[in-house]
């Protein structure tokens, strides 16, 4: 009876000894849905998470239960995954897309959607998508556990035609033109165009497409977008020519030595070459400076012709004359010598105050010149005269139209003169002496 009671509580002890052995592997806590439960502590060494379901705590590699239970589907967690649809491949510059995402098995619903290039593909509030510039760029949806993306290429958008909206045919000679160029279409990214003339001879083109008519001539004129797009326009240069002068005055007066300037203007005022030669027939009356002003020379009739490149002639009647001078007054403020010397008699030391008036005064020709029948007694210069000795001399003065009068001059030495005087009295004094004397001792 003992015996049995011995192995009973053996029995007992040996039991008890096993659940004990049992729990400290099984640990505490409740297993979920999938077989399994969280051990945050990792009292089984075998990671925060592991798996019962009847069997001790083990893992299941690769989702396969190591009891041969088959695939953990029916056990383990399913693994999170992002399935995409409707994603765009290409975009073009200013395009705004939207695609579609599936969140599968992930207990986190805060989905991410990044753009590996804001400046390539925007990524907006929304989620969709907004092309800012060429180039590409990887746009990566990503959850807890997950995540998936793909590339889009941003492409700029292409000019399609290009159109002139003036779209002349002909441009005249030395004149320019802006061209005025309009892409389509309207949103296309790069709407810079090249322009290029096929005669740079005839017409010239800036960068901005600004045309110039260079020669006479047909050429073409292209515009050519970035992407190769092209438009032509030929285009005719043409000139215009001179067809009448016109003239400030019909005909012409001038007095000689006076000047006139003459206003020419070509017609039509667009005309391209203005050029004009002046020219006066008789060049003994008048003569052209500077190919617009007229200067008289000498009395005459003529005519001031006007000639254009082309062929184009005006004749303008042209009569210059001269006031003539009708008379000389000569002004005498000379000092003379007084008794006994008689008529304009100066010693050789004086100083000659004499000047001319010419009558009438607004004589075309006033010059005045003097000359001298004797330039040893009196020497005419630039300020006067200037007596060199003495004798008689005349003084006359001449002007352009032949007009002259003249003074009478006697230019004495007065020292010489004195003793000659003095001389002559005292030979006569002694004449009348002797005489008396004579006289006297005849009686």
């Amino acid at each position: 009876m003992k015996t049995k009671i011995r192995k009973c509580f053996c029995f007992i002890f040996l039991f008890i000894l096993f659940l004990t052995s049992f729990t400290s592997f099984a640990h505490s806590g409740r297993t979920d849905s999938n077989g399994g439960h969280y051990d945050y502590q990792n009292k089984s060494g075998l990671g925060d998470y592991h798996y019962h379901h009847g069997y001790g705590p083990h893992l299941h590699p690769g989702g396969v239960c190591p009891y041969g239970e088959g695939n953990a589907d029916s056990y383990a967690s399913a693994t999170p995954s992002i399935s995409i649809s409707n994603q765009p491949s290409e975009l073009y510059i200013g395009d705004t897309s939207s695609f579609t995402y599936t969140v599968q098995n992930s207990t986190n619903n805060n989905v991410s959607v990044q753009s590996s290039n804001e400046n390539i593909i925007k990524v907006n509030e929304d989620n969709t998508l907004t092309a800012v510039k060429e180039g590409a760029a990887t746009i990566t949806v990503s959850t807890s556990g997950a995540k998936k993306n793909f590339t889009v290429i941003v492409k700029p958008i292409p000019v399609s035609s290009i159109e002139i909206a003036n779209t002349p045919t002909e441009i005249q000679l030395d004149k320019t033109q802006q061209l005025k160029a309009k892409v389509l279409p309207e949103n296309a990214t790069n709407k810079n165009i090249t322009w290029t003339s096929q005669d740079k001879n005839i017409i010239e083109v800036s960068e901005e497409g600004v045309i110039s008519g260079r020669s006479i001539g047909t050429t073409v004129i292209t515009g050519t977008a970035n992407n190769g797009v092209k438009v032509d326009l030929p285009l005719k240069v043409y000139e215009v020519f001179p067809e009448k002068i016109e003239t400030d005055v019909k005909e012409l007066q001038l007095e000689c030595k006076d000047s006139k300037l003459i206003i020419v203007k070509i017609f039509p005022v667009n005309a391209n070459n203005k050029n004009y030669k002046m020219q006066i027939k008789d060049k003994n009356i008048a003569e052209v400076v500077d190919n617009h002003t007229v200067e008289a020379k000498n009395d005459g009739t003529t005519e001031i012709e006007i000639v254009t490149d082309n062929g184009i002639t005006k004749n303008i009647p042209l009569k210059v004359y001269h006031i003539p001078v009708d008379s000389i007054e000569i002004n005498d403020n000379t000092k003379y010598l007084s008794f006994p010397f008689s008529g304009n008699t100066v010693h050789k030391y004086t100083d000659l105050n004499i000047e001319a008036a010419i009558s009438p005064k607004n004589a075309t020709y006033k010059e005045l010149e003097w000359e001298s029948s004797n330039n040893n007694i009196v020497f005419v210069t630039d300020n006067g005269f200037a007596i060199k000795g003495a004798g008689n001399v005349v003084l006359t003065v001449n002007t352009q139209d032949g007009v002259s009068e003249s003074i009478e001059l006697q230019v004495i030495d007065l020292d010489t003169t004195i003793l000659l005087i003095g001389g002559c009295i005292f030979l006569g004094l002694i004449c009348v002496i002797l005489i008396k004397c004579v006289k006297k001792y005849t009686r």
